[in-house]
């Protein structure tokens, strides 16, 4: 594919992304959930899609370190309720309900950003290696707001306690709040040294 063609469709799905995260959060204003519009993938959503559209894989980077893995987790959990009509961890019970159209579009970015964004990697490469520090700035600002501001009862973020059924009773002996940021930072070191090791390019 012609670079000119591809840089289109880049945008394309930029803007696509970006009216994704603003209508999101219009429903979550409309549906009186305000503490709703901190769920990080909002946030990555408009994010990306910037980054998209200014062929910035930088940003790009730094917002696949927050999302891969938790976005894996999600996606093996809908396989699971999609294939099998079980859930493993009750992650996606909520796609699988009766819910507005637009909700359910919204919902399945976390199964096709992820291959759009590595695509977008592939062939624009990283010039940099440090995009974990945007990630983590970006993931702890959230959590300290989410915890501070938000109904614990909403778990956004899973800042709370775990999304994940029994997660918490094998991490008891340390505080959550604690837990929740040292898995955070684990994965998003792991993410970036494997994008790294993929994609970074260099510059000469």
């Amino acid at each position: 594919m012609q670079k000119e063609s591809l840089n289109k469709i880049f945008s394309i799905i930029g803007i696509i992304l970006i009216i994704l995260g603003i209508i999101a959060i219009i429903i979550t204003i409309n549906n009186k959930t305000i503490d709703h519009i901190l769920w990080i993938c909002y946030f990555f959503l408009i994010i990306s899609g910037i980054g998209l559209l200014y062929r910035n894989s930088f940003i790009i980077a730094s917002q696949l370190n927050l999302i891969i893995i938790p976005f894996l987790v999600w996606n093996i959990d809908f396989l699971s309720n999609l294939i099998l009509s079980q859930s493993l961890w009750g992650i996606t019970d909520y796609f699988f309900a009766s819910r507005p159209p637009i909700s359910q579009i919204i919902t399945a970015q976390h199964i096709f950003t992820i291959p759009i964004l590595i695509y977008t990697l592939y062939k624009i490469k990283l010039k940099r290696k440090d995009s974990w520090k945007i990630s983590i700035a970006e993931g702890i600002t959230l959590f300290i707001i989410v915890r501070f501001f938000t109904n614990p009862e909403s778990n956004i973020n899973c800042a709370f306690k775990s999304c994940i059924p029994n997660l918490d009773s094998v991490l008891h002996f340390i505080p959550y709040s604690i837990s929740w940021i040292i898995i955070f930072c684990a994965s998003i070191f792991l993410t970036n040294y494997i994008l790294n090791l993929l994609f970074y390019k260099k510059s000469k």
